[in-house]
């Protein structure tokens, strides 16, 4: 979802890198702007804000009556689109061809954090199909949750979603890679409060562990919340204006005494 914290965006990250190594064609979306809290984490730079990338459009200014036939040839490796004009016409102006993507397919959508598939906002309102089509994979510990998936790994007494994405690799036997442990120990350490929450139990320890064991480290995650401390810092050093009156020397007064 676009409102997803940090946990939740470790865990989708965690997950979609963790994934790509194991050689998946993934796709990681979300229509939210990612903060600076999740700067550090691997993959935020991949996040498309719409699934669709499928389909090659190309779209030109058209004028009614105006195109004879659209065919296609193929020269060696090179894939040709002929728009042939009728006869009279002008021919299509190059300069008003633009390209784009759309449309998606997938097997798999692995949907993480979200309650229901209407907080995705247009990452489902515009793929209606391939949701339906897909295997839904619902991952979250909201309570509420509509468990509206084919699959429902929600438990909403596992204190980070972190911590079940880690369940699930473990469970496919899906090789946890560094940069995916990573991200999954800054999502773990955020939703537990460097494991001080009240859910935390041997589970989210082991979790931790496996993490570390893969090549996560929790200086990233102190470094990540002390820049976070150290721009708020210096945003507040900047509204003090030392009046010049602390520059100048201190006054020094003398008194005499009468015996």
């Amino acid at each position: 979802p676009g409102s997803a914290n940090l946990d939740i965006t470790a865990a989708a990250l965690g997950l979609g890198v963790a994934l790509k190594e194991a050689g998946k064609n993934v796709i990681m979306g979300s229509t939210g702007q990612p903060v600076v809290a999740q700067s550090r984490l691997v993959g935020i730079d991949q996040l498309a804000q719409k699934l669709g990338n499928r389909n090659l459009v190309i779209s030109f200014e058209y004028i009614q009556d105006a195109i004879e036939k659209v065919s296609y040839n193929v020269e060696g490796k090179k894939f040709n689109l002929v728009i042939q004009p009728k006869e009279g016409a002008r021919p299509l102006d190059p300069a008003s061809v633009s390209y784009a993507y759309e449309g998606s397919d997938a097997e798999i959508i692995f949907v993480v954090g979200a309650k229901n598939l209407a907080e995705l906002g247009n990452l489902y309102l515009t793929e209606k199909a391939v949701f339906d089509k897909a295997m839904v994979v619902n991952i979250d510990n909201q309570p509420g949750n509509s468990r509206y998936g084919q699959v429902n790994l929600v438990d909403n007494l596992t204190p980070s979603v972190s911590q079940l994405v880690v369940r699930l690799l473990q469970s496919l036997g899906v090789k946890l890679a560094a940069d995916a442990a990573r991200n999954l120990m800054q999502g773990l350490e955020a939703a537990t409060q460097k494991f001080q929450h009240p859910g935390v139990g041997a589970e989210t320890f082991e979790t931790a562990a496996a993490l570390l064991r893969a090549g996560a480290s929790r200086a990233e995650v102190d470094s990540v919340q002390q820049q976070t401390k150290t721009t708020e810092f210096s945003q507040v050093l900047e509204q003090l204006q030392p009046s010049p009156d602390w520059l100048k020397p201190p006054k020094v007064y003398s008194g005499s005494s009468e015996s």
